[in-house]
């Protein structure tokens, strides 16, 4: 299925009504430092934390809807077909006042790319502070990202149960303990990636990661493609 001359079509609508449109791929987001070159809307950690957990398990044929509570954080998105690496489609962020003719261009277009078999998915944040012992967690894990991050070992550190800091810091950043540390792994694998020449068993150790394969595993769960490859397009 082609879709580039509907892709046009639906592009001039959205910026005739002055709502930002744009194809990003989803390693783009996960890797995007101070805002630039990623969502730069999304200055608050726990939102892009957040949505970068949508992002990367966003399936074909589903529309998202994202909605910030407390601000004009709102975006709506869908995986495209028939691309080499996956490609998302955003549109946003745009005001609460635009919700209507932006939900209904966008659901326009997926009906169009999936002849009406797809489902809406909404999600609602709110920027909240983080709670004091999350953000005791998150520096923690800054400090040194190749350390044991382990549920157990940082409730240790931090004196509380397991149980406890589990239950606090899911809700607070909605993903697990173990997914944030995945996440802060790759991103500073990547960012080793592009800013040095040391091998790629080198740099999984200095993730923390003693496993090569497993971290040429995670690192493409993440951002869709290889190590090896990530270091290669970054060089261009």
């Amino acid at each position: 299925m082609t879709y580039e001359k509907e892709y046009t079509f639906f592009k001039n609508i959205a910026q005739r009504f002055g709502l930002p449109v744009r194809e990003v791929r989803p390693s783009l987001l996960l890797f995007s430092h101070g805002g630039r070159g990623g969502l730069f809307l999304l200055e608050n950690d726990v939102l892009q934390e957040r949505l970068s957990y949508i992002i990367d398990t966003c399936p074909e044929k589903k529309l998202i809807y994202i909605q910030n509570g407390e601000g004009d954080t709102n975006l709506l998105f869908l995986s495209l077909p028939e691309r080499t690496e996956r490609t998302l489609l955003f549109l946003g962020p745009f005001h609460k006042k635009d919700y209507i003719k932006a939900y209904g261009i966008m659901v326009e277009f997926a009906q169009l790319l999936w002849n009406d078999s797809f489902e809406i998915e909404r999600y609602a944040f709110s920027l909240k502070h983080k709670h004091p012992l999350v953000e005791k967690v998150m520096e923690e894990i800054e400090k040194d990202i190749s350390a044991n991050h382990t549920l157990n070992c940082m409730a240790k550190k931090m004196c509380v149960s397991p149980g406890h800091l589990s239950k606090v810091f899911a809700n607070d950043m909605g993903m697990t303990l173990t997914e944030y540390v995945n996440r802060k792994k790759v991103e500073y694998g990547a960012y080793l990636l592009t800013t040095t020449e040391d091998k790629i068993c080198t740099i999984a150790i200095q993730c923390g990661m003693r496993d090569n394969n497993y971290f040429s595993r995670l690192f493409k769960r993440y951002a869709g493609i290889s190590p090896a490859e990530y270091r290669k397009r970054g060089s261009k």
